[in-house]
């Protein structure tokens, strides 16, 4: 413990100056805070005000984004090379905060959710969460974040699928998500811990991971790959992925299956870019395999599966 003293300062500094970095999540945690106790205090009665302040707030988190624009002329790690900070991930996080924006005021036209006997100020606390995951997805730089924040935003889907509760199809929806997730996020966890046994690092961004990888068994970090895109491939719905899906959309409300078919998707599309940026940079050495080629196939197989697997389909 004596051992963490010398250190123990700048690693506060650090923390401290990061959060100037960090302030547009600093932002949705208070949200997620504040719609909380709005709804504590007010009941089932304050569905119209969880929304209002969820919305408000949301536009606020956006303007924090806009902010962070002209700051961004490089690439900015933060938070102990946990996060990072760049002008597409900021893209991202704008897109993640304009499209939800529109998913929370679509709950309530609804008609089902809006009968609901739990009303709706759950819903909108639930998906702040979930919207707080999506942003650190779009920044994770490091194994171990990009790890808790798909988690994070697994658990608020989870919870928004079987927000219904007295509805048969949406318990069905949710256990099935509940258990392929569980499976996909230990597969992704192994793969996790094969990449940090080869390497002893877990950041994507500091050289030791890809140097690590170029020097070890061709074979083995082939498979650990694999393996942690699993995590990933599962909020993108790639084949063999995607069995969830049909039965996640169908069961869920419709404005949950249209967030969880949009703004999740867009977050997991920044955590890809994210993971292989270093990866495709020319200076790596990388032979293992070609990941340009290895995501082609499994774009191009996704698209004919799912389109050969709809036509066979009779409920809309």
């Amino acid at each position: 413990m004596q051992g963490l003293y010398p250190s123990l300062h700048d690693q506060l500094n650090q923390v401290f100056n990061s959060l100037s970095l960090f302030m547009p999540e600093v932002y949705l945690s208070a949200l997620f805070v504040l719609v909380l106790v709005t709804d504590l205090l007010f009941g089932k009665r304050s569905g119209w005000l969880c929304r209002t302040i969820a919305v408000a707030g949301l536009v606020v988190v956006l303007f924090k984004d806009l902010e962070q624009a002209p700051m961004l002329d490089n690439a900015v790690l933060f938070f102990n090379n946990m996060l990072i900070l760049h002008k597409p991930g900021l893209k991202f996080k704008i897109l993640i905060d304009m499209v939800s924006i529109l998913m929370l005021l679509y709950f309530e036209w609804d008609a089902d959710l809006r009968s609901h006997s739990k009303k709706l100020s759950d819903l909108y606390t639930i998906t702040i969460a979930a919207i707080l995951g999506l942003h650190l997805m779009s920044m994770a730089a490091n194994l171990l974040s990009i790890y808790l924040s798909v988690e994070m935003v697994s658990i608020a889907s989870y919870l928004m699928v079987v927000y219904r509760t007295e509805r048969k199809w949406s318990s069905e929806a949710g256990l099935k998500y509940v258990l392929f997730g569980a499976a996909c996020s230990a597969i992704m966890l192994f793969g996790i811990s094969l990449l940090y046994g080869l390497t002893g690092s877990l950041d994507l961004y500091t050289g030791a991971l890809t140097s690590g990888l170029a020097h070890a068994n061709t074979l083995t970090t082939a498979l650990a790959l694999i393996l942690f895109l699993v995590g990933i491939g599962f909020k993108l719905s790639f084949v063999p992925l995607h069995f969830w899906v049909p039965d996640v959309y169908e069961g869920a409300p419709t404005p949950i299956s249209a967030f969880l078919s949009t703004v999740p998707k867009i977050a997991a599309f920044a955590l890809l870019v994210n993971f292989l940026s270093p990866f495709i940079d020319p200076s790596v050495q990388w032979k293992a395999f070609d990941f340009q080629l290895l995501l082609a196939v499994i774009g191009i197989v996704t698209m004919i599966a799912g389109n050969f697997a709809a036509t066979l389909q009779n409920n809309l």
